[in-house]
């Protein structure tokens, strides 16, 4: 959501942009807190780090 305004701004002035955005909070589940939101943050930290690499250079090879 916070993307939003950027990515329209960037659609009007025809700027390229490219987002990689990673949710870290869990509507579906009953109980979500902040333990559960550290938890998921930590997860999605460690497959960020290990996936952006190969993500970059996918993105590259397209532009």
């Amino acid at each position: 959501m916070e993307l939003a305004a950027i990515a329209h701004v960037c659609t009007r002035m025809l700027t390229p942009l490219v987002s990689i955005k990673l949710v870290s909070d869990h509507i579906t589940l009953p109980n979500s807190n902040q333990e559960q939101f550290n938890k998921n943050l930590s997860l999605i930290d460690k497959w960020f780090n290990e996936h952006l690499p190969s993500i970059i250079e996918a993105i590259l090879e397209i532009y």
